[in-house]
């Protein structure tokens, strides 16, 4: 929400990631440039940094050298050129200012989501659209970040961002996640295991055919991930919409049992964002996915001792529960919904589209700095969270990370609450001057 490059008017949210130069076709592949001040990982094989298949690499280069030895007079047909090694990724570059792009928002006003569109709700333009596409559940990659220089030791301390994470932390902490090579020790240090010390030495650029895998490979089994909310929302950044949603219905269908009966916190946050995801898909790609998704959800409640799905009662991690949210509305919201003293929990509010009343009063009762609610069901939400200013202890940034770009004065009060606080003063004086106040 912060970047202000202009965009296409037919994808005014549509943002692409920067080309890569391709290089120099030499005779002899030159070895990898060893990166400047590289971290030193705290573990005993932080000093094995070489890529797997490099010797062989070397025996192919020799090979190529000895046959351009035999000039015109070869007694075989010459060996095909190796591929070339993936281009080693691009450090901050000294005096460029960092740019955030997204594959998320891809479709612009051809996506799903864009017939929600309000206008002057933010105070751009993009900013309306991003809200109509499901802003902020949504992730951006930031490319010239200083913390690119530390990727390795970041991804390793397993760092996390808001609505922007520098491009090399961000492919390594996918790879190491999407492995499960990590794990928290007691004293909340991490520890990598083979897999882990594997992927945070890959900093190539992420593929459909890795992501599609590890986004199948959440439904297919019960073993336990972590942080996959995070994960998909980078994937969907680096990706785009299609690869998350097809994949993740194609996975759906295909799922055991033991999944659907499984209560895991993390998958049922992926089908949450699902819902979002399916916002920014083209309009005819969405609808036929939410087909396909209902008649998933009619078979497992089918599937279920009672045949019907009643009112919630516990059910953390419910994947049942989490596509009711996702597809029916305050229907869903209403029956599947988490509640606390009688009140929906606001984070099963997100996905009520058709119903600014029904979203208004129950965010109401509670407290969240969720700025969609606000989307969703108006001023009178913001009205209530200033009321209720002090219970927002602690989530000050995240306020302003909904809040920036919202038009409204009452968001500006909001802001203005913050600046006079002492968790992000810097930032809201800032992002009021941005906006002549």
């Amino acid at each position: 929400m912060a970047s202000k490059k202009k965009l296409a008017p037919d994808k005014a949210a549509a943002i692409k990631p920067a080309a890569q130069a391709k290089p120099a076709p030499p005779a002899k592949p030159a070895p990898d440039p060893e990166p400047e001040d590289e971290p030193a990982l705290p573990d005993d094989d932080a000093a094995d940094a070489d890529r797997d298949g490099d010797d062989d690499q070397d025996e192919l280069d020799d090979a190529a050298d000895d046959d351009g030895e035999l000039g015109d007079r070869p007694a075989t047909p010459p060996p095909a050129t190796p591929p070339p090694r993936p281009a080693p990724p691009r450090l901050p570059r000294p005096g460029v200012a960092p740019s955030r792009t997204t594959q998320a928002l891809e479709h612009g006003t051809s996506a799903s989501g864009a017939r929600y569109l309000k206008p002057g709700f933010a105070t751009t333009k993009p900013g309306d659209l991003a809200f109509a596409l499901g802003f902020p559940h949504l992730e951006y990659i930031i490319d010239d970040h200083p913390d690119d220089a530390r990727a390795e030791m970041i991804a390793y301390e397993r760092r996390s961002y808001r609505l922007g994470w520098p491009r090399n932390v961000a492919i390594r902490w996918c790879r190491i996640t999407a492995s499960k090579g990590f794990k928290r020790t007691p004293q909340g240090a991490t520890e990598l295991d083979g897999a882990g010390k594997k992927a945070i030495k890959n900093g190539a650029p992420l593929s459909a055919e890795e992501a599609a895998l590890s986004l199948k490979a959440m439904f297919s089994d019960t073993t336990s991930y972590e942080d996959l909310r995070d994960l998909v929302r980078l994937f969907e950044a680096f990706l785009g919409p299609e690869l998350i949603a097809t994949s993740i219905v194609d996975a759906l269908e295909k799922s055991s049992n033991n999944v659907w009966n499984h209560q895991d916190h993390d998958r049922a946050q992926v089908m949450h964002h699902l819902g979002f995801v399916l916002l920014r898909l083209p309009a005819g790609q969405a609808d036929k996915l939410r087909t396909r998704l209902a008649a998933i959800f009619d078979r497992r409640v089918k599937a279920l001792p009672a045949k019907e799905l009643g009112p919630r009662k516990g059910e953390r991690g419910s994947l049942v529960r989490a596509l009711d949210i996702v597809l029916n509305g305050r229907a869903g919201s209403e029956r599947s919904g988490e509640r606390n003293e009688a009140a929906i929990e606001p984070s099963d509010l997100v996905h009520i589209h058709n119903d600014e009343k029904f979203v208004r009063e129950a965010a109401c009762r509670m407290a969240s700095p969720d700025a969609r609610l606000v989307f969703l069901g108006g001023d009178p939400v913001l009205d209530h969270m200033l009321e209720v200013f002090p219970r927002f202890r602690g989530l000050h940034h995240l306020l302003l990370d909904g809040f920036a770009e919202v038009a409204s004065p009452k968001a500006a009060l909001l802001l203005e609450r913050i600046a006079k606080g002492k968790e992000a003063p810097d930032r809201a004086k800032a992002v009021l001057a941005a906006r002549g106040l």
